[in-house]
């Protein structure tokens, strides 16, 4: 069994992309590589490949699929290579499924449409900015990264991709303690009539995480908390993984995330300190 600590995405590599494919001239592959995700790069075909290329090969673990489009039915394969021509495999993923089981078996009822799939149904998905994050078995070092998507039954008739996430991914060697707390920000606005009745203008929503590591190696608070503090800022977006072994929950508590004006680090023992996590979504 692999470790569940969480992952922190970081460093990443995806502003260092640069991305071909078969993209519509309006929507190029580059918009891959930055914020806003409802800036997408858009492929005019249920079935496609997306080339991105490093400057030179970076150790890569984590990815993600953000803002997508992909139907409950569509497949990809990512593989990596060591250098920019993909002459040299280092990691081939197989086809798998894009959509994960997300129901454990307890949870679901012999008569629901979906019991021997345990996934999502089509109305479930219906207006949210999904995100299909993967986490490998360990880093490899690569410069190519290639993904082939299959989706024949996507109604649009076209591939849609906010953001394709690529980073190094920091699996944090302490975890948080219990008590963090998780959920959505709300923020559909609510009006009462004179009769009493409530009327609500739905908006989207981004989830949140707030919590604290209290006990983290002062080396790696330092080497790896501290400059990611610096470095990310409340601006860089990054992947949030609270748990990747915990894959049926991966795409409700996975998340692109920025920080959110996170408390003080504070010096808890002579060799350790604590290093709180406040997260806000990125979904716009």
């Amino acid at each position: 069994m692999g470790v569940r600590n969480a992952v922190i995405g970081w460093p990443r590599w995806t502003e260092d992309l640069t991305v071909t494919g078969d993209f519509d001239p309006l929507y190029p592959g580059q918009n891959l590589t930055s914020l806003p995700l409802s800036r997408i790069a858009r492929l005019p075909s249920t079935s496609a490949q997306i080339t991105m290329t490093l400057p030179r090969s970076r150790p890569i673990r984590c990815l993600a699929l953000v803002r997508h489009n992909l139907t409950l039915h569509a497949t990809m394969r990512i593989r990596m290579y060591a250098e920019s021509t993909g002459m040299s495999l280092v990691y081939d993923s197989g086809e798998e499924d894009v959509w994960p089981v997300v129901y454990p078996a307890s949870q679901i009822d012999w008569e629901s449409d979906n019991f021997w799939s345990a996934k999502y149904t089509p109305d479930q998905i219906k207006d949210y900015a999904w995100t299909r994050p993967v986490w490998l078995d360990r880093a490899y070092l690569a410069q190519r990264i290639e993904i082939a998507i299959s989706d024949p039954s996507n109604l649009d008739g076209s591939l849609d991709i906010g953001l394709i996430e690529v980073s190094e991914g920091w699996q944090i060697s302490t975890n948080f303690d219990f008590g963090a707390e998780y959920g959505f920000r709300f923020r559909t606005s609510m009006n009462q009539a004179m009769g009493g009745a409530k009327y609500g203008r739905r908006k989207p929503k981004g989830r949140v995480f707030q919590g604290s590591i209290p006990d983290l190696p002062r080396d790696e608070a330092m080497a790896r908390g501290f400059e990611f503090l610096r470095q990310a800022d409340l601006d860089t977006p990054f992947l949030w993984l609270p748990d990747p072994q915990d894959q049926v929950n991966w795409l409700r508590n996975c998340f692109l995330a920025t920080l959110s004006e996170p408390d003080l680090m504070a010096y808890a023992e002579p060799d350790g300190d604590s290093f709180p996590i406040r997260l806000e979504e990125v979904f716009g």
